[in-house]
């Protein structure tokens, strides 16, 4: 899902796009597709704050759908000695569309002092399918490397989920005989 908001926003015409994750493989094909790839594990507000003029970021797609990765959107991170900054902008506005399962890891008092915006639900596929259709046709040959077509049966996606989870393969689609 983060792929792919990479690439739809690119072709909306986001000039600063940053992806950050801790799997190389993946910060490596966010990269191909037009994001600066940060890893987790390498201070990536800072980074965001100093290409932001230590503003901070305007709008935060959150597509793990884990309590640390909404937190990231949002969390008071330091930047620099001096100052520490949100990664996310007051008025910003974070977009999960992960699933998540885990306990909000903020609280409303903090929403509120920030102006924060928060979207998340399913898709409301009747109200988007036409733009998304005209997107996808715009971008399906970048889609070429997304899904892997998984060479065994279902006898085998316990060893295809383990590698997804891994960052190993991307999205596996199994060949039903």
């Amino acid at each position: 899902m983060g792929l792919l908001a990479i690439i739809v926003a690119r072709q909306l015409g986001v000039k600063n796009l940053f992806a950050i994750d801790s799997n190389p493989t993946r910060l490596k094909t966010a990269e191909t597709h037009g994001a600066r790839p940060l890893n987790l594990l390498t201070s990536p507000q800072s980074f965001i704050f100093n290409a932001t003029e230590n503003r901070g970021a305007d709008i935060v797609i959150e597509a793990v759908g884990h309590a640390d990765a909404l937190r990231l959107a949002y969390t008071r991170l330091v930047c620099n000695v001096d100052n520490s900054f949100d990664i996310l902008r007051p008025f910003g506005h974070i977009v999960s569309v992960g699933v998540q399962q885990d306990p909000l890891p903020f609280t409303g008092p903090e929403c509120y002092a920030k102006n924060l915006r928060v979207q998340w639900g399913r898709c409301p596929v009747r109200g988007v399918f036409h733009d998304a259709l005209e997107m996808l046709l715009v971008v399906q040959d970048e889609l070429v490397d997304f899904v892997q077509v998984w060479p065994g049966g279902l006898e085998d996606a316990p060893k295809a989920f383990e590698l997804f989870d891994k960052g190993e393969v991307g999205k596996v689609a199994f060949r039903m005989t």
